[in-house]
């Protein structure tokens, strides 16, 4: 066993990472209940701004509450997603401070910049979402909305559809993340990914088929940039893990994984 994997971890008993975890959550809590006090004299604003993208194609400029508590339902909400997101590196940070007397100095030195990429990627996806598929789903949606329909959208509707979208491209941007950890942990290489790229295309497509279906107002247009924008990332992620397979990045993790193994036996 070679001297990186024979140095010494930190030990607690149960109850002490116990402790140590509710700490953590408290800290967690507490980060998404600041933040969210501090959003919420803000709510109608920050409403105001996510529906921008809808309100600029409806005809009357303006959405629909069908529930009587919609106005207060739909903008806490709103609001709470939003600082559940702005308080995602916080949540992270928490998290890797609890995991992170347990690892080698191996793992944090390939878990940090992992986790820090993978928290700027997750919010270029979100801007993407906003800034350049709303607009096209929203004024594509509304140049085929008949003259004889009052087409209004429904705010609480609304706001879980951004959310749901949000989401799903703000993960689909963690790609180039996954990629690494599938070579890193030798789940594939990067000659097999090369391989596969045609057929991971054809499965992005067909991604965006499905979520088209499952989505509120499913097009052509959304399945072509759901489709486009996997393949965008899937191209961009794929040279990514080639930089962990330089011989010696080979040889760290290999010698990484063979402690593991043998600690594990």
């Amino acid at each position: 066993m070679t001297a990186e994997h024979s140095e010494d971890l930190a030990e607690g008993t149960l109850l002490s990472h116990l402790v140590e975890l509710r700490s953590r959550l408290f800290k967690i809590f507490g980060a998404v209940f600041l933040v969210f006090i501090a959003l919420l004299p803000f709510s109608k604003s920050i409403f105001n701004y996510v529906a921008e993208p809808l309100v600029s194609v409806v005809p009357e400029g303006e959405l629909i509450a069908l529930s009587p508590v919609s106005p207060l339902t739909a903008t806490i909400a709103l609001t709470f997603y939003i600082a559940l997101f702005l308080a995602m590196p916080v949540i992270l940070y928490q998290v890797w401070a609890f995991v992170a007397p347990g690892l080698y100095r191996t793992e944090k030195r390939f878990t940090f910049p992992l986790l820090a990429t993978s928290i700027v990627l997750f919010f270029v996806g979100m801007a993407f979402a906003y800034f350049v598929v709303f607009p096209l789903i929203f004024g594509f949606v509304s140049a085929f909305t008949p003259n004889t329909v009052n087409y209004q959208p429904d705010m609480t509707e609304y706001v879980s559809f951004v959310m749901m979208v949000v989401l799903v491209f703000g993960l689909a941007f963690e790609t180039p993340i996954a990629t690494v950890l599938l070579v890193m942990t030798g789940l594939t290489t990067t000659r097999k990914l090369g391989k596969a790229r045609p057929y991971v295309f054809l499965g992005a497509f067909v991604i965006g088929m499905a979520t088209g279906k499952t989505c509120p107002h499913g097009d052509e247009d959304r399945i072509h940039i759901s489709g486009t924008q996997q393949r965008a990332m899937l191209a961009e992620g794929a040279p990514v893990p080639r930089e962990f397979g330089r011989p010696e990045v080979i040889e760290i993790l290999r010698e990484y994984y063979a402690g593991l193994t043998a600690q594990g036996k």
